[in-house]
């Protein structure tokens, strides 16, 4: 969709001057909206979507909140979702029960094309959704028969719901990719059972669900991760081997270089892996380098 800029500036232009008090101002504002609400929905959420300091921001921000046809903006798969993520962060900070309203709207008035309209939207609510306020109607969604669908849903479930013992029967989820959702959804936390989970799911037959249970391992300090990345690495199944590439890549460990070294040149895309995982790892040694302060000079 192209912006309207001209329509963009208006608004701009309008929200400098309730800003800065002048009379009737406000009453202009409000004119504006009325004129095209949809239009005015279009171009506010791209304003502040493109993450640029906009004037009167939360004065616009409360005013798409009010506006229906901002729902409907949301709603549209053919908007740049980046833009829409960056706005929802901003509208979210107003109203916290967006991601609610979002999938509410949604989901009630689903039809044919909703499997793509609702991954469309599950991808934005994901982005600042903590997925708490959103277990009752992502229930709800977890029944579509769509797997994207359902993939994005559990994914944003488990996020808001990090209980190993609800997560494990997500485990027999004929698709992987909700499988392997459940295990990224308790990264970073090492309860026993988490590991537990991490270790059922570490047996898994499916490459992207053995390499998220081995992150999870990883990130709990457990050799053990190490090991199954390695062991996924040799595997003449080369989708385990570029699986193990990206995890390691991902893990941003320098422990991984010489492992990765070994698999350049390796085919079927895990030596293509190798190089972006390695290439990944150097990009953040040198963040972290560049981030230490100069050592102090000896007088």
């Amino acid at each position: 969709m192209q912006p309207d800029t001209a329509k963009q500036a208006a608004i701009v232009d309008i929200l400098e001057q309730v800003e800065a008090g002048r009379g009737g101002a406000e009453q202009e504002f409000e004119q504006l909206i009325r004129q095209d609400p949809e239009q005015f929905c279009r171009e506010g959420l791209a304003l502040l979507g493109s993450g640029e300091p906009v004037p009167g921001g939360e004065r616009l921000a409360r005013a798409l909140l009010n506006l229906d046809a901002v729902i409907a903006e949301f709603c549209d798969p053919r908007r740049d979702p980046r833009q829409l993520k960056t706005a929802a962060k901003v509208l979210f900070r107003i109203e916290p029960a967006l991601d609610v309203r979002l999938l509410r709207a949604v989901w009630d008035a689903r039809s044919k094309e909703s499997a793509a309209i609702l991954t469309h939207v599950l991808e934005v609510v994901s982005s600042f959704s903590d997925g708490n306020r959103t277990l009752p109607i992502l229930i709800q969604i977890l029944r579509s028969p769509d797997e994207k669908v359902r993939s994005k849903a559990a994914l944003l479930a488990a996020r808001g719901r990090k209980d190993p013992v609800w997560l494990r029967k997500w485990l027999t989820d004929p698709d992987p990719r909700i499988r392997a959702n459940a295990v990224e959804a308790l990264w970073h936390d090492s309860s026993e059972g988490a590991l537990d989970l991490f270790r059922k799911a570490a047996a898994d037959p499916h490459h992207r669900v053995q390499a998220n249970a081995c992150i999870g391992l990883c990130y709990a300090k457990l050799k053990e991760g190490e090991d199954g990345l390695e062991r996924m690495s040799r595997s003449p199944n080369a989708a385990h081997g570029a699986a193990a590439c990206w995890a390691m890549g991902y893990l941003e460990d320098p422990t991984f270089i010489p492992l990765l070294k070994s698999l350049i040149g390796s085919p079927h895309g895990v030596g293509f892996n190798a190089v972006r995982a390695l290439a990944r790892i150097h990009r953040a040694q040198k963040r972290e380098a560049a981030a230490e302060p100069p050592l102090e000079k000896v007088s």
